[in-house]
């Protein structure tokens, strides 16, 4: 089986905001309790926010006072502050920093080493500047991002015009946030994201960061701004058994098509480079099959008299798996349980799935685009084994992708579908040492 696939993904995803509140469905953003009384997420954030900082009519910042300790604080408080900052974080980045028609003044450029530069609108100097972002950062973090692209002048302060190629990206708008630690000073949050930019599986991927709040001058603040990747015990954990079989005979995806989980039969270490790269070709066809077929929504089988409207948009009932844990399961016996858990799990809650009394239905009406190319000139190298792991590389001119696959539920699974990208096979990938992290 020598047909590989090579990743070369570009996806606009076009998230919807509805979704459904059926218990287990992975990351619900919690909606106001009429039946309760609770309030809303958004109803807490503003009733833990202090004085607003304002830049334009409509556009604020909103400092969250350091009211009470942190480890007296409800989880659902913690969350509410991470949440209000992390927005705020991208609103100051990507409307006043970013943008030029917000934090700039056109009349006012100037060029210097090859570079313009912009008077800043709403401060006037570097020490200004600061203060303002030590309401949302460390001051570690705010001098570091107000120097970083400013320029200072006898006349204020300049900003570096050619920060605008980053507008592009779109907001990272926090999902889900849990908190992971809850100290007198300080937080610590794992926040589920989208419009994450990695060169990972998406261009725009939803994936987790973890974030250190601090209180500092009797504000809190995020410790940085971009959050760092989450350690294997910081990562998501589904709660919710799969009611799909994790089994390892093969399972029918489509009317012509199956899908093949691997069992570990013998450890990694004792397998013949041959048995890896056999495996390797199997689990990643497959892999393209549910993320070509299901992911992108390229060949999905429906049935098209089972049709209901929701959203303002037709659903149709899925022919191969009745529900969102067995669509969830089917992708967690060729990938590991936490890619299973942002691919196959997030695509049910924020877009063409959804499940309603039980039963999971498709829409053809929001898009998603991706580009898979099969390239049979691709052969994979075995560089590391180990007896619940195993290491390849996959050579395409000067680039490689390395791949792990790893033992979950008595299966060889892929560890993530889109592997590590090295752009210099000779120096990166001679090594062969072993990637660290995975969940087992």
């Amino acid at each position: 089986m020598k047909k590989l696939l090579s990743i070369i993904l570009i996806i606009l995803l076009a998230l919807s905001a509805a979704g459904c509140e059926e218990e287990g469905v992975p990351f619900v953003k919690e909606e106001a309790s009429f039946q309760t009384g609770q309030p809303s997420q958004q109803e807490l954030i503003e009733s833990l926010r202090g004085e607003p900082i304002q830049f334009t009519d409509d556009l604020f910042i909103h400092p969250i006072p350091y009211a009470k300790p942190g480890d007296q604080l409800t989880d659902e408080e913690a969350a509410a502050i991470g949440e209000s900052l992390i927005e705020d974080s991208w609103v100051w980045f990507d409307r006043v920093y970013v943008k030029n028609e917000i934090g700039y003044d056109p009349e006012r450029v100037i060029e210097q080493e090859e570079y313009h530069y912009g008077k800043a609108k709403y401060y006037d100097s570097l020490e200004e500047e600061v203060d303002i972002l030590s309401r949302l950062y460390s001051r570690d973090c705010a001098e570091a991002l107000a120097s970083g692209l400013s320029l200072m002048r006898e006349d204020g302060l300049y900003l570096r015009l050619e920060a605008g190629i980053l507008s592009n990206y779109g907001p990272k708008i926090p999902l889900e946030i849990t908190p992971i630690l809850k100290e007198e000073k300080r937080l610590v949050i794992r926040a589920h994201m989208t419009n994450v930019i990695t060169f990972r599986l998406f261009v725009r991927e939803n994936e987790d960061l973890i974030y250190e709040i601090l209180e500092q001058d009797g504000y809190w603040v995020l410790k940085s701004d971009s959050g760092e990747r989450p350690l294997p015990e910081q990562v998501y954990q589904p709660k919710e058994v799969y009611s799909y079989p994790r089994r390892t005979q093969e399972i029918q995806v489509q009317d012509d098509a199956f899908i093949h989980p691997i069992s570990y039969a013998k450890p990694g270490d004792l397998l013949h480079e041959e048995e890896v790269v056999e495996m390797f070709e199997s689990l990643m066809k497959d892999a393209h099959t549910l993320i070509g077929d299901y992911f992108f929504g390229w060949k999905v089988n429906v049935n098209p008299e089972d049709c209901r409207v929701e959203e303002g948009k037709n659903w149709y009932k899925l022919n191969y798996f009745q529900t969102a844990a067995e669509f969830e399961g089917a992708f967690a016996s060729i990938f590991s349980r936490y890619f299973a858990r942002r691919t196959a799990g997030q695509v049910v809650r924020y877009s063409r799935y959804r499940e309603w009394d039980g039963e999971l239905y498709f829409t053809p009406d929001i898009e998603m685009y991706g580009y898979l190319d099969d390239l049979d000139n691709m052969a994979p190298k075995v560089v590391a084994q180990e007896m619940h792991k195993l290491v390849i590389d996959w050579d395409s001119d000067s680039t490689t992708w390395r791949y792990t696959l790893v033992v979950e539920d008595g299966r060889w699974v892929i560890e993530d579908f889109a592997g590590e990208y090295y752009k210099d096979q000779e120096n990166e990938t001679a090594s062969g040492e072993i990637p660290q992290g995975g969940l087992d």
